[in-house]
């Protein structure tokens, strides 16, 4: 389990626009001792755990929801959840903003910003949007991540060396995640000034790898990089062994790719 406060404590840099919560989130664990003499500060039992970035996009659609009520626990949940996904590449393709510049005032975006994207799409009935258009919104939000993300403080280099070598941090992933990693890595080795390089495969891959071949790669695992209702479903009718040689096949399409750059180089 991830714990999302201590991994928002851990990662926060006080140049970084999220730095404005940290006294709010660094406190809302603590409590005074009531029985003591001289009160002092004890850690309380509040946890902030998920299991994995679908698990926080699902928590964030529900502190999304209409009427929810933003106590100081739920405040904490919208912005630590928030950072993790931000974090890890992603940003909701209807506000493209918010995980990146959450308002301190939560309802901003949960009621105003919201309110006028429904507006701005003839969602409105009269002058109003019904709760059940919002919640509508709300579970259509289209989570995608950066075609430029990789893991927090690597290098692109080093993105290449945990995959391709299949060290133990990329072996604990779930092996959704080890398919959207190798897409984005794949993306970001061939992606040069906003265009998709070609490579002459047949210099290290005779013919068995081909342009094409990564192209039709590429497409087959996009729905492992978003995380929309169509997309978790698009990965449904994959089997669990049809994933993992996608991981495999992945790897040989990563240093295939990185071999003939440096030979181009």
């Amino acid at each position: 389990m991830i714990d999302l406060r201590k991994f928002y404590l851990e990662e926060i840099n006080k140049k970084e626009y999220y730095y404005r919560f940290y006294d709010f989130i660094k406190g809302i664990n603590i409590i005074f001792d009531p029985f003591d003499d001289e009160p002092k500060e004890i850690e309380s039992d509040v946890q902030f755990l998920i299991y994995d970035s679908e698990e926080a996009i699902k928590k964030f659609r529900e502190l999304c929801e209409p009427n929810e009520e933003y106590n100081e626990q739920n405040k904490c949940w919208f912005y630590v959840v928030s950072f993790y996904l931000y974090k890890h590449g992603y940003y909701i393709e209807q506000f493209p903003n918010v995980l990146k510049r959450p308002p301190e005032d939560i309802t901003d975006f949960t009621y105003s910003e919201i309110r006028d994207w429904a507006f701005s799409h003839n969602l409105n009935d009269g002058n109003k949007i019904r709760f059940a258009t919002r919640r509508e919104i709300v579970a259509k939000m289209h989570f995608t991540i950066s075609s430029s993300f990789i893991e927090i403080g690597e290098s692109l280099e080093d993105a290449f060396q945990r995959i391709s070598t299949n060290d133990i941090s990329f072996q604990e992933k779930k092996i959704d995640e080890k398919i959207r990693e190798i897409a984005n890595l794949i993306e970001n080795l061939l992606k040069e000034n906003g265009k998709f390089k070609v490579l002459n495969y047949k210099n290290v891959a005779f013919d068995y790898l081909t342009n094409d071949d990564v192209k039709q790669f590429r497409k087959q695992i996009q729905c492992f990089r978003h995380a929309s209702n169509d997309s978790i479903k698009e990965r449904e009718h994959f089997t669990n062994d049809q994933k993992k040689f996608l991981v495999d096949y992945g790897i040989v399409i990563c240093k295939t790719i990185y071999c003939l750059k440096n030979l181009n180089n």
